[in-house]
């Protein structure tokens, strides 16, 4: 064999990529194979509304991301759909690229309705920096205007849902979808029309064309809107929840409660105080609004046994990273529109209502918009064969912004110097031993110490390594919780008033470098639609 022949076989096996002073091997142990990525983004997906955070959902598909890669017990988000798809798209703090409220221009450089021009999205640098196809399936809402769209912002196939909450079985008036480029009308959509099979077909053709370009890793991002209100779900598996849930509120939560005890994903002696218990029956009404979330949530599973099928059909399962996230936690909305869950049908239901919501964000108080752990707290789980050991459970402290520049990192990219984000998988990778008590995690991962703050509709929150730091919308004084108080049950704010006032010189500092506002201008929406609501 000649020298170069030898090099060039070298050049192919052994190579090492160096990453920030790490030395990280490529994926399987052959250099410059760069791994394919997928993620999964449920939408208003409660903390323990998969079978691996305590439901008695049927979810097989996304707990088998748990048994064979890792599960995060303490994922943060923005809670709050169009900002916390910003982190997820470009690793920064949604005010600093214009999204700290939804897609609507409140005319404030933090609060633009649409991403930053400027700023540079996961898809963009994957492309451009990596070689990588980039696909997208499903809800953007991250701006639906010229130069706003999935296909302008990197992605070089799209369909789906450009703007906000929709029906499941048409195309509402004023909402937006497309395909690579095209406006679809609702007249565009098939009789038989349903979102959460329509994206996973999508996907699965997207792996399709995937499959016949081997030499290229692909970045997939699959948004569903389930469980997001309207309750619209598929008929057979509405049916099969039925009855279901007409034992009653407290005792569904109990029983996830006790099983997030079982799986150690929380502390053996954390309680449920009685003052936040809840109704021990449901009506018939009730059942029925909690078998239609389960079921979205179902159909939505299905869809992602299929994709994670279809990678192993192509033989792509050894080779790709997959991650499972909700953008938030569950939520109490109930809004005034109303839909039917079956085309045809006269009885309907918008939401499931807030009981429902609390035990979809069990043990945690707090719903989506508000920045107590119920509305911050996501399930998370990612899979990455050869890398993270599989059943590994992750207790570190991380966020959103952290999945940007993690990625970028595993796909041999530096992550840009303004992301707010850290390199998380150095971390996921180590064996450290958990500390006896799940919520001293950032100590036992090994974690550098940090500070991550919150801020939407004037409702903010502080996290730091031992303590988290809260300021609801009317409140004039923060309110301070130890780390391990995840339940958020003592204020322990007059107690220690030098910690209070370290962590809220902290937010403040962080509110002038990333564009927040907390004039009512910020708040105006949410204001405005409920005085809309009462006017119905």
């Amino acid at each position: 064999m000649s020298l170069f022949s030898v090099l060039q076989f070298l050049r192919v096996l052994i190579p090492i990529v160096m990453i920030g002073g790490a030395t990280l091997f490529s994926y399987a142990g052959v250099a410059g194979e760069k791994p394919n990525i997928l993620v999964i983004l449920a939408d208003d997906m409660g903390w323990s509304d998969a079978g691996c955070y305590g439901s008695e959902i049927r979810t097989p598909a996304i707990d088998s991301l748990a048994r064979e890669g890792m599960l995060s017990t303490r994922c943060y988000t923005i809670p709050r759909c169009s900002p916390s798809r910003a982190a997820l798209m470009t690793g920064r703090y949604p005010q600093s690229v214009g999204m700290g409220h939804l897609d609507n221009d409140l005319e404030l450089p933090g609060y633009r309705g649409r991403l930053d021009p400027s700023c540079r999205t996961l898809p963009e640098i994957l492309g451009e920096k990596a070689g990588y196809r980039t696909y997208m399936s499903g809800k953007w809402h991250l701006g639906s205007k010229i130069g706003e769209r999935p296909w302008e912002r990197g992605f070089q196939r799209y369909f789906g849902l450009l703007s906000g909450a929709n029906s499941y079985v048409t195309l509402d008036k004023g909402r937006l979808m497309a395909e690579d480029g095209k406006i679809l009308e609702a007249a565009d959509l098939p009789e038989d029309f349903y979102m959460t099979e329509a994206i996973t077909r999508k996907a699965l053709s997207y792996l399709d064309d995937a499959a016949k370009h081997p030499d290229m890793p692909f970045f997939m991002y699959v948004a569903y809107t389930a469980p997001h209100t309207p309750l619209q779900a598929s008929r057979r598996t509405i049916d099969s929840y039925k009855g279901t849930y007409s034992e009653g509120f407290e005792a569904v939560r109990l029983k996830r409660f006790k099983k997030q005890k079982s799986l150690h994903i929380i502390p053996a002696d954390t309680q449920i105080p009685e003052n936040r218990k809840l109704p021990d029956t449901t009506t018939r009404e009730e059942d029925m609004r909690m078998a239609i979330y389960a079921a979205q949530i179902t159909d939505m599973d299905e869809g992602i046994g299929q994709i994670l099928d279809r990678l192993k059909k192509y033989g792509m399962e050894d080779k790709t990273i997959v991650l499972f996230l909700s953008d938030n936690g569950a939520t109490n909305e109930n809004p005034a529109r109303v839909y039917s869950p079956y085309p045809g049908e006269k009885w309907t239901r918008a939401g499931y209502g807030k009981n429902w919501a609390v035990v979809s964000n069990t043990p945690y108080f707090g719903f989506k918009s508000g920045t107590y752990e119920g509305g911050e707290s996501i399930p998370c789980l990612v899979k990455y064969p050869g890398k993270i050991p599989a059943g590994k459970r992750f207790d570190g402290m991380m966020h959103m912004i952290d999945i940007a520049p993690t990625l970028l990192e595993c796909a041999g990219v530096p992550a840009l110097a303004e992301m707010n984000g850290i390199n998380l998988l150095p971390y996921w990778q180590e064996n450290r031993v958990g500390s006896p008590s799940p919520w001293k995690n950032s100590v036992a991962a090994g974690l550098p110490e940090r500070i991550l703050c919150t801020e939407h509709e004037k409702k903010r929150s502080v996290h730091s390594l031992y303590w988290k730091l809260h300021k609801n919308v009317r409140e004039r004084q923060w309110s301070l919780f130890a780390s391990d108080d995840r339940c958020e049950l003592k204020n322990v704010a007059s107690v220690h008033k030098d910690v209070v006032a370290d962590l809220a010189k902290r937010y403040e500092n962080w509110a002038r470098s990333n564009n927040v506002d907390e004039s009512m201008r910020t708040y105006w929406p949410l204001l405005k639609g409920k005085q809309e609501e009462k006017k119905k």
